[in-house]
């Protein structure tokens, strides 16, 4: 710590050398934010095409999930945004009123994530984590059992009505 204190606060005390350590720290954690809110490893994606479903996600559920990839470095994101023909790829019915769907600000509130390999434990920390932090988090089996996690989403931001 004395060596970072000499590198970048300047000698003396008070005020001016509070503020720095502030700024300091401030540039710390907008740096980490960015970083969290642009970049995930492909080792946390089932496919790459979820690079850029993730970049469609809420910035909210990008941050917290962002979080706890750094912590928990085998967890993998299986589903993000979605489109109304991916239901029928999986064989599903389409569920209308998906948050996986873009909403009305262009934001997927919704992602999966893979619960195998996992023991319940571990499933019921992950799932802790995300309730502290305000998300609805559903533990169902689709194609596969998974966690879906999602934001809340007022009703006036849907984009479309699929009926």
């Amino acid at each position: 710590m004395s060596l970072m204190s000499k590198l970048f606060f300047n000698r003396g005390g008070g005020f001016g050398l509070l503020k720095q350590k502030l700024l300091f720290t401030l540039l710390l954690v907008v740096g980490f934010s960015i970083h969290l809110l642009f970049f995930i490893s492909s080792k946390n994606l089932k496919t790459q095409e979820l690079k850029s479903e993730y970049l469609e996600l809420h910035p909210i559920l990008r941050l917290s999930t962002g979080i706890l990839v750094k912590i928990d470095k085998k967890l993998v994101i299986t589903d993000a945004s979605r489109k109304l023909e991916d239901y029928a790829s999986m064989g599903l019915n389409a569920n209308q009123r998906s948050l996986h769907f873009p909403q009305k600000d262009s934001y997927a509130y919704a992602l999966d994530l893979r619960t195998n390999n996992r023991n319940e434990i571990q499933i019921f920390l992950i799932k802790g984590y995300f309730k502290l932090m305000g998300f609805d988090v559903l533990r169902h089996v689709g194609t596969a059992d998974h966690l879906h996690i999602s934001l809340y989403c007022p009703p006036r931001l849907r984009k479309q009505n699929f009926n």
